[in-house]
C-alpha cells in the first residue's frame, strides 16, 4: 500500500497564476535617483540653446548610468537568491528541535524583473493543505498557527547588505 503524504510542494509556475506577491516573502531591489528629473531638464535647455554636442555627451552618460544600475540591480538579486538558497540547503534545526532541509524551497527561489526596473527575489513555492494551497514561503518566513517562524529572506538580505553598497559605489564609478 502506497502512503500519501499530508502536504505536497509544487512551483506555483506549475499550479498558482497569477501569483500574489503580497503574500510572500519578497526582497526588491531598486534604485531611486534624483538625477534622471534634473539631467533631463537640463539636456533639454541645453538642446534650446544649440548646445547639441554636449547633450548627445550626457545622452550617452545617462544610458551608461542606467545600463549599470540595471547590471547591479540584476547582480544583487541574485545575490539574494543565492544566499537565501544556500541557507535552505543547509540543515537547520526546527522550532520542534529536530534536523530537517528545507529542501523544495530552496529550488523556487526566482528573481524577476518588475516593469518599474526593480528586481524582486521570492520563492514561488506552495503546498497543499486540506484547506488549500498556501504560499509555503511564508508559512516558513513569518510563522503559521502549527509552527514557528523561520526567516531566511531578510536574514539573507540583511547578510549581504554590506557588500551591495560597495558593489553600487563600483558600479556607479564605471559609469
Amino acid at each position: 500500500m502506497a502512503q500519501r503524504k499530508s502536504q505536497a510542494q509544487y512551483s506555483t509556475a506549475d499550479k498558482v497564476r497569477p501569483y500574489n506577491y503580497s503574500e510572500i516573502p519578497a526582497v526588491r531591489y531598486s534604485v531611486e535617483d534624483g538625477y534622471s528629473k534634473t539631467l533631463g531638464q537640463m539636456m533639454r535647455i541645453m538642446q534650446a540653446h544649440g548646445a547639441t554636442s554636449a547633450v548627445s555627451q550626457l545622452e550617452k552618460r545617462k544610458k551608461r548610468i542606467d545600463k549599470n544600475i540595471n547590471k547591479f540591480l540584476k547582480a544583487a538579486a541574485n545575490d539574494e537568491r543565492d544566499e537565501a538558497s544556500t541557507y535552505l540547503r543547509t540543515v537547520a534545526i526546527g522550532s520542534n528541535g529536530t534536523f530537517y532541509s528545507k529542501g523544495f524551497l530552496f529550488k523556487t527561489i526566482k528573481v524577476k524583473k518588475q516593469a518599474d526596473g526593480s528586481y524582486l527575489v521570492a520563492p514561488l513555492a506552495v503546498a497543499k493543505s486540506k484547506k488549500g494551497w498556501y504560499a509555503y514561503g511564508a508559512a516558513l518566513e513569518f510563522s503559521t498557527k502549527h509552527m514557528d517562524a523561520e526567516p531566511f529572506m531578510r536574514p539573507s538580505a540583511d547578510r549581504i547588505r554590506d557588500k551591495l553598497s560597495t558593489k553600487f559605489v563600483d558600479a556607479m564609478r564605471k559609469s
